[in-house]
């Protein structure tokens, strides 16, 4: 099982219940698009990796369980993921206003 030590239950969501939208930005293993899940605006950040290692299953895992340790109304909604290779997906809630790196460091 993918996050079986979790506090809190994950839902887990079938790749074709989301809508792609634009892209956001890009890592070096994930890109981040808008998008929307049940009628709902969502970012969705996609493994983009063909070769699904341990490691980077690892590192999926990790940002998972981070973000949903913390379940805060300041914070970044887990809404669910996608765990099914190649598609491998964390779908959260959108935030308008951007990351905040750039709020903190681009704008006055």
């Amino acid at each position: 099982m993918l996050l079986q030590d979790m506090y809190f239950r994950i839902r887990e969501i079938e790749f074709e219940e989301l809508t792609f939208g634009r892209k956001i930005s890009q890592g070096g293993f994930s890109i981040v698009y808008r998008g929307e899940f049940r009628s709902t605006t969502v970012a969705i950040k996609k493994i983009f990796n063909p070769v699904i290692t341990a490691e980077l299953l690892e590192d999926f895992n990790n940002e998972i369980r981070i973000l949903n340790a913390y379940p805060h109304p300041n914070l970044i909604l887990l809404m669910g993921i996608v765990r099914k290779p190649p598609n491998l997906c964390i779908v959260t809630d959108f935030a308008d206003n951007g990351c905040l790196f750039d709020l903190i460091h681009k704008k006055k």
